[in-house]
């Protein structure tokens, strides 16, 4: 009754935000076009997570899923 892994391979990492609505709300307010919400700065999303709007463990998780894409290897 749960995963021990999870496989997310049919999407590139700069169109995870896209399945985080809340980033999309959010992401007008980012200084570049194309942030995602990383390291850029003056990032709309990650000052929302620091007014408490996006909850942190939601932005963490997305960074740690960020990350695995970044990293996977291309075929």
């Amino acid at each position: 009754p749960g995963f021990s892994s999870l496989g997310i391979f049919d999407i590139e990492k700069e169109e995870l935000k896209d399945y985080y609505p809340e980033f999309v709300e959010v992401e007008d307010e980012c200084r570049f076009r194309g942030c995602v919400h990383m390291e850029e700065p003056d990032c709309g999303v990650k000052a929302a997570v620091d007014k408490g709007k996006i909850s942190k463990e939601r932005y963490e998780n997305y960074k740690l899923l960020y990350e695995e894409l970044k990293s996977k290897k291309k075929f």
